[in-house]
């Protein structure tokens, strides 16, 4: 038996969120027991998320995405 530990951030949350706006998310926590993070915001994220508030969730991402520069 293994024990699933990823680490995330928000570049990574973000990649996920690109490809699948409405389950990337969740696919990027996928059968993770065990989080690291290495700042707050993808932290709120992913609490959010597996809390049931994807809503909430989601519009982190869109204002983290909306403060990216190109």
């Amino acid at each position: 038996m293994g024990f699933n530990l990823r680490i995330f951030n928000m570049d990574m949350l973000l990649s996920y969120y690109k490809a699948d706006k409405d389950n990337g998310i969740g696919r990027a926590i996928g059968k993770t027991e065990g989080f690291i993070f290495t700042d707050n915001k993808s932290s709120k994220v992913i609490k959010h998320w597996r809390k049931g508030n994807k809503e909430k969730a989601i519009q982190i991402m869109e204002k983290y995405v909306s403060g990216i520069t190109t």
